[in-house]
């Protein structure tokens, strides 16, 4: 079998989540192929989906020195690096896929998710918008519901879920989650005095569990 037909059956193994199956033969395919810059990125993708994000910022890093132009491999490392609260590092390794490709969608929708990490939700609001326009994909109108949410619009981010439900391709549990939490806010808030936020415990509630769903592991052929 070659290489790109290894690397074929690989990804569409990925597509289907997390399995250290996958994540063997990803591996056993770099030992095989250690010059394939798409082996090592699919290497790491299979690694941030078993949450072995150390591991994972390994491979990725190994998948930019072997391609520098390999823009999937640039937006997976930023992935990686968020994983891991390297938030500079994300920001580089980002800021290299941007310069490939600033349009893409899955790398506005990574920008959103940097942009959030660093607290600026308006800015990270303009990038998930940007993403979402494009595509119409739900996991970026997840993002910018999720976002929304944070910034107190409660009733602009439930009826942006609402819609998402509409879609069957929508992450179920993810959509089923975030509506939870938007109606939840707008109970706290109804229940509270005038004037008064929601308490620092439900607004820790609310951010505890960022979404970043679409754009965090393309499978992107190399």
């Amino acid at each position: 079998m070659s290489v790109e037909a290894e690397l074929d059956a690989l990804a569409q193994c990925l597509q289907h989540g997390p399995s250290a199956a996958a994540e063997t033969q990803a591996r056993a395919l770099r030992q095989r192929w250690p010059r394939s810059a798409e082996a090592a990125r699919l290497h790491g993708v299979a690694l941030l989906l078993l949450q072995r994000d150390d591991d994972a910022v390994q491979a990725l890093r190994a998948a930019t020195q072997l391609a520098p132009q390999h823009f999937a491999a640039w937006l997976n490392l930023a992935s990686a690096l968020l994983a891991v609260a390297d938030i500079a590092g994300a920001a580089q390794a980002l800021d290299a896929a941007l310069k490939l490709d600033p349009a893409h969608p899955a790398a506005l929708n990574q920008l959103g998710s940097l942009r959030r990490a660093q607290g600026d939700l308006a800015a990270a609001a303009r990038a998930y918008a940007q993403a979402f326009a494009q595509t119409r994909d739900p996991g970026s109108a997840l993002n910018l519901a999720a976002v929304e949410l944070e910034q107190g619009d409660v009733a602009q981010a439930e009826q942006r879920v609402l819609a998402v439900l509409q879609d069957p391709q929508a992450p179920q549990a993810e959509t089923a989650l975030l509506l939870a939490q938007a109606r939840a806010f707008r109970g706290c808030r109804a229940a509270a005095p005038r004037g008064r936020r929601p308490s620092r415990s439900m607004q820790q509630i609310l951010t505890a569990q960022p979404l970043s769903i679409a754009g965090q592991f393309p499978m992107i052929a190399g």
